[in-house]
């Protein structure tokens, strides 16, 4: 990409000046003007000028004096003579082009003071082409003979020009610095910053004793597509509002840096540089792009009243792009009410302001839209939010005062009957290494279905054991194998495994059509469809328990959504587990509505579903646990999943993922933590 930079600090000096002295004219009279003040540089074919270098000419210099000439030729015809002075007295008889670095025969005060400093200027009779260096001198020349010899080419004499030369030069509170030590920075290619402050600036950046430091962080109060420096505690600070601009340092120095002459960074002072923003018009696949959302502190740390920030951005193979419209719709726990508002899309990004008035969580729905107000349905919109008081967030109903005695009773019937395995299919063909089966269980309401998985070399008492649940659906599970672990796939039904689709298309049709919506059967505790779930989930524990292989110690449960919900519910209920990953766990806090919180998909609350409320089950939990979830998943939505772990004494931690549906994440995560 063509980068634009722009300075936005007056810290840039001796770029471009254009004086006149002795003389009043206008700018307009700098070429081709033809008043009796002006030299005629080059006319007709008339040779009026000899060019002369004033020193011992370095051969890139000859050379550029020889272009002029020729171009001269071609343009006019003149024939121009060269001659090497080498500062030697000599005799002047022509008008002549005077090339060198010394400065001699200019008036005082115009002397060329930096490296990279050339000047261009006319006398009575004279041209004095003048660099601070040979390598400015050169640079002189192509402008010289680039942008003033030509047919008919008037400069007004007493005409200065003074330029600098492509450099950087760097100066931190008023002190040259040349030598740099870059600090790693997660997502930033340090070497590739190396290289180009190098190639670009000619500083270095090896690891000596004589170095300022370049330090890189992420400022979300930045616009989207910049890159500010400046200056930290007399090293080089280096900020952008996201990592993915921070991985353009190395293109911003490369495209940018080279057309300045300094760079001077005192306290408080700094430059920023911005690249335009590609057009959501020149994208061929809408699906690729998605938007991010930057917050103005983590989106679990706001107070209730406290103002929140949301600066959301529409991405595109990581760079911002601008779109027709955006509209966006702002939803809160609580009484507020929800608010739905169309804003420009030319800058590709848009800032919410919002907060909350009770513990609980603000919801954002955003998307693309036409300049008709058609949502672009190729996109993936950006759903997501934050907390008030998120600590404060309790569970909306309280569980029934004898939820224990209810399971207690359940497990007893359990117990009366023994967890007696059949093999169904046997696999182990088809994974070498392994013992793989399709297994039934015996279990009150029907049998246990799943996939058993043991390593053959396994030794007796060695393995822990790995429960893994499904979501919500009728499917069969898939078979797992992992070298250390005793693996056990469960499947949501007593259910055949490994079938054709059309198989659970049909069940999911008829007899499990909407299982677990029924309020009829929700009406009464005992023919909740859950009830038996669980108590096959439990069964199968059961049984693993009496395998020779497991090491007698570990129980490992983990699943995603209404499997979240089976590992939550098993953990509570048995203490041999010693650890349970929930991933956006599903039937959380179904009293929500109690609440005024913002409602998930689960069935319609009745005071028997408390009984297989997950946090009823979460609250008897004595292992660790680990809980992901989305900030935009409102099939389990996060004050739900909030209140849960509220409500649990074990250790735990709870991952939410900003932009995180339930069956959506977005491909820039961003992910905040808190644990108990």
């Amino acid at each position: 990409m063509i980068y634009k930079y722009r300075l936005k600090f007056v810290l840039i000096s001796l770029l471009l000046i254009i004086l006149f002295s002795l003389c009043s004219c206008s700018v307009g009279s700098m070429l081709g003007f033809n008043g009796n003040s002006a030299l005629k540089i080059i006319s007709d074919g008339k040779s009026e000028y000899r060019i002369v270098c004033t020193y011992d000419a370095d051969s890139d210099i000859i050379d550029s004096a020889l272009s002029i000439i020729n171009t001269a030729r071609a343009k006019s015809g003149a024939e121009i003579e060269l001659v090497i002075d080498s500062n030697a007295p000599y005799d002047k008889s022509d008008k002549e082009i005077i090339i060198g670095n010394t400065n001699r025969g200019l008036p005082e005060g115009l002397e060329a003071t930096s490296p990279m400093e050339y000047i261009i200027y006319a006398s009575d009779d004279d041209i004095y082409i003048v660099g601070g260096s040979e390598s400015a001198t050169i640079m002189a020349l192509e402008y010289f003979e680039e942008n003033i010899i030509s047919e008919e080419t008037i400069i007004e004499k007493d005409y200065k020009y003074s330029y600098c030369a492509p450099y950087t030069a760097w100066n931190i509170n008023s002190t040259p610095v040349k030598n740099f030590k870059l600090n790693d920075f997660d997502g930033v290619d340090t070497t590739a910053v190396s290289q180009a402050l190098i190639s670009k600036t000619g500083l270095d950046t090896s690891d000596n004793n004589d170095y300022t430091n370049i330090y890189f962080e992420l400022d979300y109060s930045l616009e989207t597509n910049t890159v500010r420096f400046a200056e930290y505690d007399n090293s080089i600070l280096i900020s952008a509002s996201s990592e993915i601009a921070l991985t353009k340092i190395d293109d911003v120095i490369l495209d940018g840096f080279g057309k300045y002459a300094s760079i001077n960074l005192d306290h408080g002072s700094y430059v920023d540089f911005t690249y335009p923003i590609v057009s959501l018009n020149e994208i061929s696949d809408y699906s690729e792009c998605y938007f991010e959302c930057q917050t103005n502190k983590s989106p679990l740390e706001y107070a209730v009243g406290e103002e929140m920030i949301f600066t959301i951005s529409l991405k595109y193979d990581g760079e911002t792009i601008s779109a027709p419209n955006f509209s966006y719709k702002i939803e809160f726990d609580g009484s507020k009410e929800s608010i739905t508002e169309n804003v420009s899309g030319e800058k590709g990004t848009f800032v919410i302001k919002t907060s909350l008035d009770t513990p609980g969580f603000v919801k954002i729905y955003a998307n693309v839209t036409s300049d008709l107000g058609i949502e672009y349905r190729d996109i993936s919109p950006f759903e997501g939010g934050a907390a008030a008081n998120i600590r404060s967030i309790t569970q909306a109903v309280k569980e029934p005062e004898d939820f224990d005695e209810f399971w207690q009773a359940e497990l007893d019937k359990l117990y009366e009957t023994e967890p007696v395995m059949s093999v169904k299919n046997d696999l182990s063909e088809d994974y070498p290494g392994y013992t793989v089966l399709d297994i039934r269980i015996d279990c009150p309401g029907g049998p246990v279905s799943a996939y058993l998985s043991i390593p053959n070399n396994a030794k007796e008492g060695t393995l822990p054991i790995l429960v893994g649940y499904t979501g919500y659906g009728v499917v069969s599970p898939q078979p797992a194998v992992r070298s250390d672990r005793i693996v056990l796939s469960v499947n949501a039904h007593s259910l055949d495994n490994g079938r054709e689709s059309s198989y659970y298309k049909e069940v999911a049709s008829t007899v499990l059509y909407s299982y677990g919506f029924n309020t009829y059967e929700n009406s009464d505790r005992d023919t909740v469809y859950f009830k038996n779930m669980i108590l096959r989930d439990l069964q199968a524990i059961r049984y693993l328990k009496t395998l020779k292989e497991w090491d007698g110690k570990q129980v490992i449960l983990n699943g995603g959504s209404q499997g979240a919900y089976q590992a939550l519910a098993v953990a509570g209920l048995d203490p041999d587990v010693t650890y349970v990953y929930a991933a956006y766990p599903w039937l959380c806090d179904i009293g929500n509505f109690a609440a005024s919180r913002i409602g998930g998909w689960h069935p319609d609350y009745t005071d028997a579903l408390t009984y297989y409320d997950a946090i009823n089950f979460a609250k008897r939990i004595r292992c660790r646990t680990r809980i992901v979830a989305g900030l935009g998943d409102y099939v389990s939505p996060p004050s739900s999943v909030a209140a849960l772990v509220n409500s649990m004494s074990a250790p735990v931690s709870l991952e939410f993922i900003q932009g995180m549906t339930h069956t959506y994440t977005p491909p820039y995560e961003q992910m905040y933590k808190i644990e108990k």
